[in-house]
């Protein structure tokens, strides 16, 4: 179960960081937007990816209430082509009270590669293992022991069938 479990997170993670470099790319030619106005009067969310960054602003105390759901723009809402972080709580006027986050393309793409780069090192020690004659779980060598690992107790998977 934890190999299976692992396998998904690992799945859904490599979704996630093809999503984003193609975000990166896309967002050199047209910016995606989604809004999504909160049950609360006068709170809003709006993500969007611009040129190089993921951008997130939570408005608070808004007056008018901008359009839910997902739009594709050609003009940028705000260029940010640095490679790094940024949070701002700007002191408005009108007391609109935004909250804005930049989160970098590359930073979450390298975030969620993590997982399957893991995943693929852990399938390749283990084809690897099975290769050399060696247990795929421990490491140890299996030619005394033809049934099972007596180091851990795995079974010697053979020719794609377990024994």
């Amino acid at each position: 179960m934890n190999h299976r479990l692992f396998t998904i997170l690992s799945a859904v993670s490599l979704l996630l960081c093809v999503a984003t470099m193609v975000l990166w790319i896309l967002g050199t030619w047209v910016v995606l937007r989604w809004g999504y106005c909160g049950a609360t009067e006068g709170h809003m969310l709006v993500v969007w990816s611009a040129p190089g960054n993921i951008e997130v602003v939570y408005y608070t105390k808004l007056t008018n209430r901008s359009s839910t759901g997902f739009h594709a723009e050609r003009t940028y809402p705000a260029l940010h082509f640095g490679w790094g972080f940024a949070m701002h709580v700007p002191h408005d006027p009108i007391d609109i009270r935004p909250l804005y986050f930049v989160i970098p393309d590359w930073f979450i793409g390298s975030i969620t590669a993590v997982l399957p780069f893991l995943w693929y090192r852990r399938y390749r020690r283990r084809l690897l293992a099975e290769r050399k004659g060696h247990c795929p779980k421990c490491g140890y060598d299996l030619r005394a022991s033809p049934e099972r690992c007596p180091e851990c107790g795995t079974p010697v998977v053979v020719s794609g069938t377990k024994a």
